[in-house]
């Protein structure tokens, strides 16, 4: 049986090593415990989800583990975006396929990712890294005018993130920065990133690369809450919309993704890409050299031929099978469900749940407060109080049943209302 070392992965429902287990895959756990510790939003969910019955063995420490010489693993994966950086170190280690430990900030930094775009001639979006000293007057020479978006360069989910629209309102939000706070993936915020906002639709582009071999595995695209007219949050996710990669348009952005992939150092295993489609082209945000998070790819599963898990899962323990990329089979989509305001949980009405075990279009959900538990307003996708992850092969079915899902939500979790019209206008533009 191969066995796997799997890095902090103590987010996602155990998503990854529930699917390697299956696959006859022995997982171990590397636990930074002194990193996790200083986390403190959402750490009771955290600890309620992670089943330690999926694990053969724990490290919380690299002097815990083995010695190279006993190569007692046959690969190190990241269990998250926060795994990312311990699993290249460790593979590096154990003389396993990773990327290169040296070239980490490439993936993990966003103004190192831009930066290193930038060197190889690639197109990037104009940043301008500052620290605890800096002002917007180091901001404007290279940006003068708004609007801007202003984020921490290694924290995820939209956390910490402002929009500025003029130089005022970034002075502003530059001043109110808390400086050294430590975010969802276990990085202090001594840095942040202002860039120019680009207008246009959100896409992920997730790939699976073992050397010179890269697939695409899945395209999808975000309907943000500004896409549907709110600007509270403006970069607030609402919808996932699950694409055919396979369309035509996207041939430029899968051209560009595999130049960036190559660009980054990224030579083994996932790595997921955000974009923006303005009119002058593709914007690479950023990249994460791990799985799409959430239970989004348990979604892909249920979705696409060649989905992303079992690619992935022939990345390291198929190595001579060659890779093949996705194929859409039914449309699908992500609810990131949002608490306009905070309160309790009063947990959900007996049909409320039998509709959910019933909905044949449901492939899973993750409800993160319980009955009697508060839950905060939703000003990012760590305050997300729940998800819903649903697939059919009729998208007026499809559309029907994420309706009626949000709506059990939206009235458990103070959302807002809205209509099938209007999720068919978000989703299909018409």
């Amino acid at each position: 049986m191969p066995k796997c070392l799997l890095t902090n992965p103590v987010t996602n429902d155990n998503l990854l090593a529930r699917d390697l287990n299956r696959r006859g895959v022995e997982c171990a756990a590397f636990i930074e415990m002194d990193k996790i510790s200083k986390v403190t939003q959402g750490a009771e969910n955290r600890e309620r989800q992670f089943d330690q019955s999926l694990y053969s063995d724990f490290y919380f420490s690299l002097d815990e583990l083995p010695s190279s010489e006993e190569q007692p693993f046959d690969a190190v994966i990241a269990g998250g975006e926060h795994g990312v950086q311990s699993a290249e170190l460790i593979s590096s280690l154990f003389g396993l396929p990773g990327n290169d430990p040296e070239t980490t900030d490439w993936r993990r930094d966003k103004e190192s990712m831009q930066a290193r775009l930038c060197d190889v001639g690639l197109p990037q979006i104009r940043s301008v890294g500052i620290g605890p000293g800096d002002g917007v007057d180091k901001v404007l020479s290279v940006i003068p005018e708004g609007p801007y978006i202003l984020k921490p360069v290694s924290a995820a989910g939209g956390q910490s993130f402002r929009y500025c629209d003029t130089p005022h309102s970034l002075e502003e939000a530059i001043s109110g920065i808390e400086w050294g706070g430590y975010n969802c993936t276990w990085s202090s915020n001594d840095k942040f990133l202002v860039q120019e906002y680009i207008t246009g639709p959100e896409y992920a582009i997730d790939l699976v690369i073992r050397g010179d071999e890269m697939v695409v595995a899945a395209i999808s695209r975000y309907v943000r809450l500004s896409d549907m007219g709110h600007w509270d949050f403006p970069q607030v996710k609402r919808f996932l919309v699950i694409e055919d990669p396979e369309n035509p348009e996207f041939e430029p952005m899968k051209e560009q993704a595999r130049k960036c992939a190559a660009a980054l150092g990224i030579r083994q295993g996932a790595a997921h890409m955000e974009f923006l489609r303005s009119d002058h082209g593709w914007h690479m945000v950023e990249v994460g050299a791990r799985l799409h998070g959430h239970l989004v790819p348990d979604l892909f599963s249920s979705c696409y031929e060649n989905d992303l898990l079992t690619s992935f899962y022939r990345c390291y323990f198929e190595p001579s099978k060659a890779l093949e990329p996705g194929r859409l089979k039914k449309h699908a989509m992500q609810s990131f469900v949002v608490s306009e305001l905070s309160g309790i949980s009063n947990g959900f009405a007996p049909a409320e749940d039998a509709w959910m075990k019933e909905c044949d279009s449901l492939v899973t959900k993750e409800i993160l407060y319980h009955a009697g538990e508060n839950f905060p307003r939703t000003i990012d996708s760590i305050t997300t109080p729940a998800h819903g992850f649903l697939a059919h092969p009729e998208q007026k079915r499809l559309l029907e049943d994420v309706c009626e899902f949000d709506r059990i939500m939206n009235n458990q979790f103070n959302g807002r209302p809205y209509s099938i019209d209007e999720l068919t206008q978000w989703v299909t533009g018409q």
